[in-house]
């Protein structure tokens, strides 16, 4: 995601520039300041083009060990600054979930009630639907702009996954 966040920047910079060069430009050559308006709207709008949940996936824990990750649904707010950040449900293997949260340190608790529901406006994020006894694991990252939460099944197959800017 601060890939994407350094790419709008980045953007809004250029268009800056643009603005602030526009006599200039505009009047020297008419198509070289229609090329740069043009690729930078096209890089405005290619940041807030939504990423598939195996591109969330990859990009937040890298590519998966084998072939049992089968991304149920996802979500990503394109403005990280405004929104809450990242929801996935997913279905994987045990060797894949002990893989994941062997990427950074993690606070995993069984719990033996269910998950509390999610009120963040999403409708499918749902980790009460994993049952009475769940292992719950949270964190922060070392960066310390995020806050991650798991909610894994007993039996390790199947995970809610939300991360929280800051």
């Amino acid at each position: 995601m601060s890939f994407l966040l350094i790419l709008l920047c980045f953007c809004i910079l250029v268009a800056f520039v643009i603005i602030l060069l526009f006599r200039l430009l505009y009047k020297r050559n008419r198509k070289a300041f229609w090329a740069v308006l043009i690729f930078s709207l096209a890089c405005i709008a290619f940041t807030f083009i939504p990423r598939s949940g195996i591109d969330i996936y990859v990009a937040m824990f890298s590519n998966p060990l084998n072939n049992c990750l089968n991304i149920i649904d996802n979500e990503e707010h394109n403005l990280p600054i405004l929104d809450d950040g990242i929801y996935l449900h997913f279905k994987t293997c045990p060797e894949e979930v002990k893989r994941i949260l062997s990427l950074h340190t993690y606070t995993c608790q069984i719990r033996t009630q269910k998950a509390p529901t999610s009120n963040d406006g999403v409708n499918w994020f749902k980790p009460e639907t994993l049952g009475d006894t769940i292992i719950d694991c949270f964190g922060d990252k070392t960066t310390n702009t995020d806050y991650e939460t798991f909610y894994i099944s007993k039996d390790s197959t199947e995970v809610y996954y939300n991360n929280f800017h800051n």
